[in-house]
């Protein structure tokens, strides 16, 4: 239901069905036409009771996620976010509403005819020409953040050299707040300067990481920062109560991160879990490092750090931005797979991603990820193998296991490489 899966943020459906052998479904459109350049990378699709939710050009696309039948589709000119790893999702979706970001607006979509029929604005509070950032929905209410008018990358390019390697700029929101979803009334504001690839929602508090004591000139004033001059000033992770906006807890934190930094939380450990990529010396090389920190959701407390050498740096497949996957008890990318409630690193269990700059999605069971073709790694059985051989899935995350069926819609548009089927693909497992 959101970019992440949920609004904790663990890119895993839960999903217990999805497993083993499987069959196809369904396949056709939608197309590449209609869709953002795959290189751009803009935000996953989202699934919910049997409906597909798949972000297009400025246009969002509802299926039938069974049949891959078109339902509706609505225009929603300024809606288009590019390099959704540096930044946070425009979309999501709640019982019988989808909310999308068009700037300064949060639009309520029904479901089922894809009308509007809401419109949020942003609380007059936290000042005026700012535009819509993170989004959540969760119960009766929808979070939001407000950032500055240009932070987010929207326009069609070769954005490639910009979102790719070391030292690229992430976007930074100015503050948070919480709506009441049926009314549109302001629940609470909280101001500070906020990546928006850090906050998550769990147990009924909202985490965040904010920085304050920012050294001057340390951001390009447009509300994008490196990552290294983020944690040069004063930095805290901080809880709120997602009620009511007051302050659970606040700890300073020293990070060592310079190309991302994603917030997750736990909910098996109940822990917030803060991962991000630096460089670091092994000999004489220098290599990408994935790092792993983890606090208890109470209190702040910290619980575990890690970290594990991973790609090479200057990398332009993702070596610098894998989003990690949680399952039950592990976290993993395709640079390590970690005991979550020790930090130690699990056993080898052959997982291999193959040449590609995708990320991973999961399910309970399985792990799907872009190794040339769409691939599938089952826990339970300890194998992996290529979902198909004809087609491409996006550059960051397409494949979604939910409703106990694996849904790839048409993420490749814009690939030269020689895939012969751009479109949409549906499986189910063969067992029935």
């Amino acid at each position: 239901t959101h970019q992440y899966a949920n609004p904790a943020g663990t890119a895993s459906s839960g999903d217990v069905l999805v497993g083993g052998e499987l069959d196809p479904l369904w396949f056709g459109e939608p197309g590449p036409r209609e869709m953002i350049d795959r290189h751009n990378r803009t935000m996953a699709p989202l699934w919910k009771d049997g409906r597909m939710f798949v972000p297009a050009n400025e246009r969002v696309l509802a299926l039938d996620a069974y049949n891959g039948t078109r339902l509706w589709e609505l225009d929603v000119p300024g809606s288009r976010r590019l390099g959704v790893m540096k930044d946070a999702g425009f979309m999501a979706v709640a019982d019988e509403r989808l909310y999308v970001l068009v700037g300064d607006e949060c639009w309520g979509v029904n479901v089922s005819t894809g009308q509007r029929e809401s419109v949020f604005g942003l609380p007059s509070s936290l000042g005026g020409n700012g535009r819509w950032g993170y989004l959540a929905a969760v119960e009766a209410r929808i979070f939001g953040s407000i950032q500055k008018p240009e932070a987010s990358y929207n326009r069609h390019g070769r954005l490639s050299p910009i979102l790719e390697g070391d030292f690229r700029p992430i976007i930074v929101s100015d503050g948070l707040f919480c709506l009441d979803r049926g009314t549109g009334d302001t629940r609470w504001t909280y101001a500070g300067a906020i990546p928006n690839s850090t906050v998550a929602l769990g147990n009924g508090r909202m985490y965040l990481l904010e920085a304050r004591n920012l050294p001057a000139n340390s951001d390009d004033g447009a509300g994008r920062i490196r990552i290294d001059r983020f944690f040069s000033g004063d930095v805290f992770l901080v809880a709120l109560e997602a009620d009511s906006g007051k302050k659970a807890w606040e700890v300073p934190v020293k990070f060592p991160y310079e190309h991302i930094v994603y917030l997750s939380y736990a909910p098996s450990i109940d822990a917030v879990v803060v991962t991000g990529t630096f460089n670091a010396k092994v000999g004489d090389a220098t290599r990408v490092f994935y790092g792993l920190r983890t606090f208890r959701s109470a209190t702040g407390e910290a619980l575990w750090e890690r970290d594990l050498a991973a790609g090479e740096p200057d990398g332009t497949h993702g070596e610098q931005w894998q989003y990690p996957v949680i399952l039950e008890n592990e976290i993993l990318t395709k640079y390590y797979d970690v005991d979550l409630r020790t930090g130690e690193s699990l056993p080898n269990r052959g997982f291999l991603t193959g040449h590609g700059c995708g990320t991973l999605s999961g399910a309970a069971s399985a792990i799907f990820f872009r190794g040339s073709n769409a691939r599938m790694f089952d826990l339970n059985s300890s194998s992996g193998f290529p979902i198909n051989r004809v087609s491409r899935p996006g550059c960051f995350i397409n494949i979604i296991p939910a409703g106990g069926m694996i849904s790839i819609p048409e993420s490749s548009a814009g690939c030269t490489c020689p895939y012969p089927l751009q479109a949409s693909f549906a499986y189910v497992p063969a067992d029935g």
